[in-house]
């Protein structure tokens, strides 16, 4: 676990830096202040390329307050967001920005809580986005209604070379 203040002396060289590509900062337990004070310092980074904040305690409104700035991030082609708190709000906020991002290549977003009505946004948005090649929502709350619209979602989307939707609740209907 880092401290606010480790992370806050982290993100203030991180502003700074204008060569890091990426930054993995897994298992940090960092939440949403953390995470926020960090995405403040990347807001309009033009090389960071890779952005792992997996098992951090982001919830919906992280998400809600980091998006802004994870907007502004030019060249960011991997993001994971895995083994956080979000739900379907959170989703739907994230589904909003994979509808816009054109950079955006790999997207995982596993072992969250996720569920129908979240994996139906992120399924519309993936009906749009030309760039993602692999999305990675498996270990959710995902029913059949979620699990049919990503299915849909494969009729249209022309970039998209990996699907993990495993260990859900899809059932025979999905």
């Amino acid at each position: 676990k880092i401290s606010y203040v480790l992370i806050e002396i982290f993100a203030k060289n991180v502003k700074t830096n204008t060569k890091l590509t990426s930054i993995y900062l897994s298992s940090c337990y960092i939440g949403n202040e953390g995470v926020l004070l960090l995405i403040n310092a990347l807001k309009n980074n033009n090389v960071l390329i890779e952005l792992s904040l997996y098992k951090n305690y982001i919830n919906d409104y992280g998400i809600e307050k980091m998006l802004e700035s994870l907007k502004t991030i030019k060249a960011l082609e991997f993001l994971n967001l895995s083994y956080n708190k979000i739900n379907d709000k959170g989703a739907i906020l994230l589904s909003e920005f994979l509808e816009t991002n054109n950079k955006l290549k790999n997207f995982r977003i596993e072992y969250n809580k996720i569920g129908d009505e979240g994996a139906t946004a992120l399924a519309n948005a993936l009906q749009t986005n030309t760039t993602l090649i692999t999305f990675e929502i498996g270990d959710n709350k995902i029913g059949s209604q979620g699990a049919i619209a990503l299915a849909n979602a494969l009729q249209t989307n022309t970039s998209l070379e990996n699907i993990n939707i495993n260990n859900n609740k899809i059932g025979l209907q999905g």
